[in-house]
C-alpha cells in the first residue's frame, strides 16, 4: 500500500512538472510574441520617421530653391531698374549739356550784336568829335564864304546819314541773322529731342518686350518647376503608397507566421496533452486493478488516516484561530499607536513633503536646462503625493487634493491660487514638452505620461468641483 502511495505521489509530481513545463513553453511563446510585436512597432515608426524626414528634407529643398529663384528675379529687377535710372540719368545729363550748349551760343550771339552795336557808337562819336574838330579849325582859320562851307556840312551831314542808315540795315541784317540761327538752332534742339524722345521710347519699348519675355520665361520656369514639383510628390506618394503595401504584404506574411505558429503549438499541445492522458489513462487502469485487490483493507486504512487528519485539520484550525486572534490584537494596537503617531506627527509630515516637493522641482527645472542626456525616472518626478506612487494608477483625485490643499503648508494662498499654481506646472502639453524629452523611450516615458495626465485631471476635477474655501 505505501508503495501504491508513493507512485501516487510520483505521478501527480510528474503531471505537474509536466503541466509546469507546458506553462512555461507558453510563457515563453508569449514573450517571443510580445517581442515580435514590439520589434514590428518600432520597425514601423523607425519607417514612418524615416518616410517624414524625407519628405521634410524634399519641402526644405524645394523652398531653398524657390528662395533662391525669388532672389535671382529680385536681383534681376534691381538690375533693369537701375540700368533704367542710368540711362534716364545720362539723359538728362545730356539735355542739360544741349541747354548749356544752346544757353552759351545765345549769349556769345548777343555778346557778338551788343559788340557791333558799340563799335558803331563808337564810330558815331568818332566821326562826332571829327566834325566838332573841323569846326573848330574852321573857325580858327580866316573867314571863307559861306556857301562853300555850307555844302561842307552838307555832305558830312549825309554821309552820317548813309552811314546812320547803313549801321541801322548792318544791325537789322545781325538781328535777323541772329533770330535765324536761334530759330535753326531750336528746330534742330527740337529735332534732336524728337529722335532721342523716339529712341528712348524704342528702348524701352525694347526693355518692356525683354521684361515681358522674362516674365514669361520665368511663369514659364514656375510652371515646369510646379510641374516636377507635382511629378516628385506623385512619385513619392507612389513609393510611400508601395511602401505601405510591402509594409502590409510583410505584416500579413508575419501575421500568417504567427497563425501557423500558433496553430503548430496547439497541435503540439492537444498531441502532448493527448499523451499525457493516455498515460494517466494506464495509471488509472492499473490502478483500479490493485485497487480491487486491496479495497477492504485501503478503506480501513483510509478510515483511519481520515481520523487522523480530521483531528489533525482540528487541531490546526484551533491553532490557526488563536494565531488569527492574537495577530489581529497585535494589528489593532499597532494600528492605534500607528494613527496617535501619525496625528501627532502630520503637520511636520505635510511641511516636509512640501518642502521636498518644491525642492525637487526647482532640481528638475535646472536639470532638464543642463542635461544632455535622459535622466528622468517615474521615482525621481516630483509627484504631488503625501507618500511615492507605485505606479499612475496610484495618483487619484483624492490624493492629489489631501497633498495640494494640506492645511499645514501655504498658509497665505487660497486653494483655488494653489490649484492654479500646480496646473501650471502639470499642464500636459507644457510638461511634455519641457521635462518629457528627459524621460528614456519606452514604459517608462508612458508611466510618466498617464501620471501627467492623472495629476492635471484631478486637479481640474479640485478646481471644478471643491469650494474656494475647501482646504483639508
Amino acid at each position: 500500500m505505501r508503495q501504491e502511495e508513493e507512485a501516487k505521489i510520483r505521478e501527480e509530481a510528474d503531471r505537474q512538472k509536466r503541466e509546469e513545463d507546458l506553462l512555461r513553453r507558453e510563457e515563453e511563446v508569449k514573450r517571443r510574441e510580445a517581442e515580435l510585436e514590439r520589434e514590428k512597432r518600432e520597425e514601423r515608426k523607425r519607417r514612418e520617421r524615416e518616410a517624414e524626414r524625407k519628405r521634410e528634407e524634399d519641402l526644405q529643398r524645394r523652398e531653398a530653391e524657390l528662395r533662391r529663384r525669388e532672389e535671382q528675379l529680385r536681383r534681376e529687377e534691381a538690375e533693369i531698374a537701375e540700368a533704367k535710372r542710368r540711362r534716364e540719368a545720362e539723359e538728362e545729363a545730356e539735355r542739360q549739356r544741349e541747354a548749356e550748349a544752346a544757353a552759351k551760343r545765345r549769349r556769345e550771339e548777343e555778346e557778338e550784336a551788343t559788340r557791333r552795336l558799340e563799335e558803331s557808337k563808337r564810330r558815331e562819336e568818332q566821326e562826332a568829335r571829327e566834325d566838332r574838330h573841323s569846326l573848330d579849325e574852321q573857325s580858327r582859320r580866316p573867314s571863307q564864304p559861306k556857301e562853300p562851307r555850307k555844302k561842307s556840312e552838307k555832305k558830312r551831314v549825309a554821309k552820317r546819314g548813309v552811314d546812320g542808315q547803313k549801321d541801322a540795315e548792318a544791325a537789322k541784317d545781325l538781328e535777323r541773322a541772329v533770330e535765324e540761327e536761334r530759330r535753326r538752332e531750336e528746330e534742330r534742339l527740337e529735332e534732336e529731342r524728337r529722335q532721342e524722345k523716339a529712341r528712348f521710347d524704342e528702348e524701352r519699348r525694347q526693355e518692356e518686350a525683354r521684361m515681358d519675355e522674362e516674365r514669361r520665361k520665368a511663369k514659364k520656369r514656375e510652371r515646369e518647376e510646379a510641374r516636377l514639383a507635382a511629378e516628385a510628390q506623385k512619385r513619392e506618394d507612389a513609393r510611400l503608397a508601395a511602401e505601405r503595401r510591402e509594409q502590409e504584404k510583410l505584416e500579413e506574411e508575419l501575421r500568417e507566421a504567427e497563425r501557423l505558429e500558433m496553430l503548430m503549438r496547439e497541435q503540439k499541445k492537444a498531441e502532448l496533452y493527448r499523451r499525457e492522458q493516455e498515460v494517466l489513462e494506464e495509471a488509472r487502469q492499473r490502478q483500479r486493478a490493485k485497487e480491487e485487490k486491496r479495497l477492504a483493507e485501503e478503506r480501513e486504512w483510509r478510515m483511519r488516516q481520515e481520523e487522523e487528519k480530521r483531528l489533525e485539520e482540528e487541531r490546526r484550525a484551533q491553532e490557526a484561530r488563536i494565531r488569527e486572534e492574537n495577530d489581529r490584537m497585535t494589528e489593532m494596537y499597532q494600528a492605534r499607536d500607528r494613527s496617535n503617531q501619525m496625528n501627532n506627527n502630520m503637520p511636520k509630515r505635510f511641511a516636509d513633503a512640501w518642502d521636498a516637493y518644491d525642492e525637487k522641482w526647482k532640481r528638475l527645472i535646472t536639470q532638464a536646462q543642463t542635461a544632455a542626456r535622459p535622466f528622468l525616472t517615474f521615482a525621481k518626478v516630483p509627484w504631488p503625493l503625501l507618500n511615492p506612487p507605485s505606479g499612475p494608477e496610484a495618483i487619484t483625485r483624492n490624493a492629489v487634493g489631501a497633498f495640494i490643499l494640506s492645511q499645514w503648508h501655504s498658509k497665505g494662498k487660497s486653494p483655488r491660487d494653489r490649484i492654479r499654481d500646480a496646473l501650471l506646472r502639470w499642464h500636459p502639453d507644457r510638461f511634455e514638452s519641457r521635462y518629457l524629452g528627459c524621460v528614456p523611450e519606452g514604459d517608462e516615458r508612458e508611466n510618466v505620461k498617464l501620471g501627467v495626465g492623472n495629476v492635471a485631471r484631478s486637479l481640474n476635477e479640485l478646481l471644478t468641483k471643491e469650494g474656494p474655501s475647501a482646504v483639508l
